[in-house]
């Protein structure tokens, strides 16, 4: 068992966070933007092999919260699994965790190349979960991910779960994609998309700009990166600190949506639309 205490941080692209006194590493990464949400948790550290977590669990999970807050439910689509199986490939290829590869091959990349014209997408990621309960939990509890998962124009969602070596260890990687398809009324003609980051409590650009811009330009959008503030414990983290990188001991849950980063149990989101 960890020892526990909680600690947090904001990063830009890769952060991990300690957790001392029976807690986990937290990592949340979201849209280009990366927030590290500390909270206190003891975790059971098992082989990643071990985990339950489907790709039918998860997207009945997700479903339910949907439902929960009115929001219709996803269909699940072929074309973004794929998209999604092939993200996760690559991640598992060159050991990374994050929604551009080593590259700078975005997420969006893969959806065009498995031929999803979309007006929309997000994804969010997670590794080292041990149940798919833990991964959409995880992505509940982090705004810009539950922004993702409860956005009303996305109607289309593939999911890919596999194994991988991340951060020299063996764990389990979770792709979710979401999408919004162009009507076949527009997707022969020249169209305009606005792209857009979850509501945070306050966001930063990367750039000099102000506040996060818009960005228009035909069929696809491309992803604006900006990092976040994280009020936690009331105390505020400065968004303009240098990434930070901590060594962990142990592995990791995290999530990502690109659109974010969250938790010892690891999850990543991000938006494109």
């Amino acid at each position: 068992m960890l020892k526990n205490k909680s600690i947090f941080a904001s990063v830009f692209f890769s952060v991990r966070v300690v957790h001392r006194r029976n807690t986990a590493w937290s990592k949340v990464a979201v849209g280009g933007v990366f927030l590290l949400i500390a909270g206190s948790m003891v975790l059971q550290l098992h082989a990643a092999s071990a985990t339950s977590i489907t790709a039918q669990t998860l997207l009945e999970l997700t479903n339910s919260q949907r439902v929960l807050a009115g929001i219709a439910p996803l269909v699940e689509n072929t074309i973004l699994a794929q998209a999604a199986q092939q993200h996760a490939a690559d991640m598992a290829q060159q050991h990374y965790f994050a929604h551009t590869n080593p590259q700078a091959k975005r997420f969006s990349s893969w959806i065009r190349n498995a031929g999803y014209p979309y007006s929309r997408v997000g994804e969010n990621l997670a590794m080292d979960f041990l149940t798919g309960e833990g991964v959409v939990g995880g992505w509940m509890g982090s705004q810009a991910h539950r922004t993702n998962l409860l956005d009303v124009r996305y109607t289309d969602m593939g999911i890919a779960v596999t194994q991988a070596i991340v951060a020299d260890h063996t764990t389990t990687l979770v792709v979710q994609v979401f999408g919004a398809p162009l009507e076949a009324s527009l997707s022969e003609s020249y169209i305009t998309t606005t792209e857009s980051t979850p509501q945070q409590m306050s966001t930063v650009p990367l750039t000099n700009a102000a506040t996060p811009s818009t960005n228009h330009e035909p069929l696809f959008p491309k992803l604006h990166v900006v990092t976040m503030l994280a009020y936690l414990q009331h105390t505020m983290v400065n968004p303009h600190d240098q990434p930070h990188t901590f060594p962990p001991t142990t592995p990791t849950a995290t999530i990502q949506n690109q659109e974010g980063f969250d938790r010892r149990r690891k999850s990543s989101v991000d938006n494109d639309g």
